[in-house]
């Protein structure tokens, strides 16, 4: 686990889950489909 600054001027962590790919969760659990960082 690591945090990069993205262009959005934040930190994110584990870009490669919060980046513009979705999670895959996402699609399946549209109630928990927000990044900790919002």
């Amino acid at each position: 686990l690591w945090v990069t600054k993205t262009a959005r001027g934040r930190s994110e962590a584990v870009p490669q889950y919060y980046g513009p790919p979705a999670p895959p969760f996402q699609a399946q659990s549209p109630v928990h489909d927000k990044p900790p960082q919002v």
